[in-house]
């Protein structure tokens, strides 16, 4: 038995990669292929997908034959890219790439919350994510939101990040934050850039590091880095499509669905992502109500030259936390899906809660 404990201790990080495999795989990937598509979104996407895959046109996207520049690109790529892995199209095929996306996330806070707080702080956030209602439901439908939610978590933690490490390693960071930002614009346009920009913007601010990100080492590379990555596609777009694709895509689907909600009928009151995650954090949201307010009541007290790394961080997840509700509560046009990438936030945050309750006696 003491050996079977000595080999556990000393393989510890194997055995909590294999178990958050194998919890990925109950959560996101069990059962994915059994039943039908269920939305008239996954519908229509897997469709579109699936005319890609077989026209080989992987530029200009259609439903039913018509031009479609409601989005870009991303979703349908990685969805090509499924089909062409596995030989078909169907169910299992359609919903394989969300659901890696949705472990990749729960990866990702594993390890950004060892790297900073702990394995064990990690660990209880990755899975407090992985099991949060919404965003389960969402990485188990072939839809483009778990797409970009993952690009915009994977930017804003790399940011995150850049506060935390190394000086000879922070350019490396800020290079992965603008790749994966437009990995996020790629994903579903203008949010996925000012969101995790925006989310930086206070973090620096807040912390004092506002010129940082000024450092030519830091931003040239990586805007070159970001426009090589957004570019090359919407100058295509324009050269082929001008003037539809501008007034389809940039007026129509950001400018005017951000202001107005009469194009779609989405519109819904600021109030809406409020009511969204109390049941979309379930079964987390219970324990958020009972200590998450006293907690955030006192972190307020505190500045940020008296904290160290774990409040710290706590404290920039409560700043994504905000910014990205502001963000989506002050669009005209609210869907359920759109709030998708709080939940990386809250997972963070509720973390913290967890980790006090269980191993510190609080």
């Amino acid at each position: 038995m003491e050996k079977i404990i000595n080999f556990v201790k000393k393989h510890n990080e194997l055995f909590i990669l294999l178990g958050l495999a194998i919890f990925c795989y109950f959560m996101f990937f069990f059962n994915i292929g059994n039943y039908a598509l269920m939305d008239v979104d996954e519908t229509r996407y897997v469709a579109m997908a699936r005319d890609m895959f077989h026209s080989k046109n992987f530029l200009t996207l259609y439903l039913n034959g018509d031009y479609f520049f409601e989005k870009p690109p991303l979703y349908f790529w990685g969805e090509c890219l499924s089909f062409a892995i596995f030989g078909k199209v169907n169910e299992f095929t359609a919903r394989f790439p969300v659901s890696l996306y949705g472990s990749l996330s729960v990866f990702l806070l594993y390890f950004v919350g060892k790297h900073i707080v702990s394995k064990r702080y990690g660990l209880i956030s990755a899975i407090i994510l992985g099991s949060t209602l919404e965003f389960v439901m969402l990485a188990k439908f072939a839809i483009l939101d778990i797409v970009v939610t993952t690009c915009i978590g994977f930017s804003t933690m790399f940011g995150l990040l850049t506060q935390f490490v190394q000086e000879k390693n922070k350019k490396y960071f800020w290079w992965l934050f603008y790749i994966f930002s437009g990995l996020a614009v790629m994903a579903k346009g203008l949010p996925g850039f000012i969101v995790p920009f925006a989310v930086m913007f206070f973090v620096t601010i807040a912390n004092k590091t506002f010129k940082q990100v000024f450092k030519p080492q830091y931003i040239l590379p990586g805007f070159f880095l970001f426009f090589l990555i957004v570019l090359p596609w919407h100058l295509v777009m324009f050269k082929i499509h001008d003037p539809l694709f501008f007034n389809e895509y940039i007026m129509k689907h950001h400018i005017n669905r951000f202001f107005s909600s009469s194009q779609i009928d989405r519109e819904q009151p600021f109030y809406f992502y409020i009511i969204t995650i109390l049941w979309g954090l379930v079964p987390w949201i219970f324990s958020s109500i009972a200590a998450g307010i006293a907690k955030l009541t006192n972190l307020k007290k505190l500045s940020l030259d008296n904290l160290d790394n774990p409040h710290k961080f706590l404290y920039f997840n409560v700043i994504a936390f905000v910014v990205i509700m502001l963000f989506f509560s002050i669009s005209s046009t609210k869907l359920i899906t759109y709030i998708l990438p709080v939940y990386f936030f809250t997972a963070c945050i509720i973390g913290f809660l967890w980790e006090d309750y269980m191993f510190k006696g609080k």
